[in-house]
């Protein structure tokens, strides 16, 4: 794995004009198949990479561990690190939709004059509660509420 080369994606985006949020997801999405995180590793697998590491000089290379898992490894990471982080998580086959994302149009606080109720502490949102109903049930379904 000698002709990788690895640059920030922050670096990436300022090179080629990358500059609206819009711009950059459409980026990511299309590109996810290239674009990494390292992320720590522990156990049998660290020990494994720490005594190939020490076999080859390589930016990357990979382990399989003894139940047949195989890792992809970030080769130049400092053994002075206790946690380093070395292993890598492609983002194709990392990418998730953040809930958070479907919520953005419920407001959650200044929830005074929602609803029927006047209780200005621990409202629940009046939108959130029917989207989860909605999402989470069926026709004749019973939902039982305490609080």
């Amino acid at each position: 794995m000698k002709k990788i080369e690895i640059d920030s994606l922050s670096n990436f985006y300022a090179e080629n004009l990358i500059t609206t949020q819009k711009e950059k997801e459409e980026f990511n999405f299309q590109n996810a198949w290239r674009i990494f995180q390292t992320v720590t590793m522990t156990g049998g697998a660290k020990i494994l990479a720490d005594q190939k590491k020490q076999m080859t000089e390589q930016k990357f290379f990979s382990i399989i561990t003894s139940n047949k898992k195989m890792y992809i490894i970030k080769g130049d990471y400092s053994n002075e690190v206790r946690r380093p982080r070395i292993e890598i998580l492609f983002a194709d086959e990392h990418l998730t939709v953040n809930p958070c994302d479907f919520w953005k149009d419920i407001k959650t606080i200044g929830l005074d004059n929602e609803g029927f109720v006047d209780f200005k502490n621990g409202k629940k949102p009046l939108k959130m509660m029917q989207r989860i109903l909605k999402l989470a049930t069926y026709k004749d379904a019973i939902i039982l509420d305490f609080f």
